[in-house]
């Protein structure tokens, strides 16, 4: 073997190592960032689920806040649209307000979108069916679909309603169309599930 083709070994000998040794760097590197994430995974585990426990915790307690507040400031709100008469209807008021948004027409057109609201509720008796009626409705009052009843809030003028023997001018508030619109949201997931509508006991 000349010097020459010794030479040329050493160099092609050195090449295959050089190219060997990068390899196995390349390989440890990507090995140790498989590992990193691994790390980074395990080190995360749980962190999505408290983060997110905690902020409904706090969503939690600014609805049962808001909830407060609404019950308080709008009391006589059953009394001026609804009657109890097992269950609660809407009295002439709630009927005069329902027909002037076109309840009906709204809650026919997003029917699926407000049962489906209720079903992940889960209500176990016609009560829960009245009460989670009436939160879904406010709670999605940001969605778009609202906007055209907020526009009937904003254009209208005071709604002339019944008290008794008199009548007085009203301010209708968005509050006042959700509870309007809770009784026949109501009714028709009843009639999906009438296997909660107890059987009456003869008396």
């Amino acid at each position: 073997m000349t010097t020459f083709e010794i030479i040329i070994s050493i160099i092609s000998l050195v090449a295959t190592i050089g190219v060997f040794s990068f390899l196995y760097k390349i390989g440890k590197k990507i090995g140790g960032f498989e590992e990193s994430l691994k790390n980074i995974g395990a080190s995360m585990d749980g962190l999505p689920c408290e983060k997110r426990k905690s902020q409904l915790e706090d969503i939690h307690a600014d609805v049962v806040a808001i909830k407060t507040f609404l019950t308080t400031k709008y009391k006589n709100t059953e009394a001026i649209w609804g009657m109890k008469h097992s269950p609660t209807v809407l009295n002439e008021n709630g009927q005069k307000l329902l027909s002037e948004i076109s309840g009906n027409s709204f809650l026919e057109k997003n029917k699926d979108f407000f049962i489906k609201e209720l079903e992940e509720k889960n209500p176990k008796t016609p009560l829960d069916v009245e009460t989670y009626a009436n939160d879904v409705l406010l709670e999605n009052t940001d969605n778009e679909i609202f906007n055209g009843i907020k526009n009937w809030i904003y254009n209208s003028p005071a709604l002339t309603i019944k008290e008794g023997d008199s009548t007085r001018e009203y301010t209708v508030t968005l509050y006042d169309v959700c509870y309007v619109l809770s009784i026949p949201l109501r009714d028709l997931y009843l009639d999906l599930h009438p296997e909660l509508i107890p059987a009456k006991i003869d008396q």
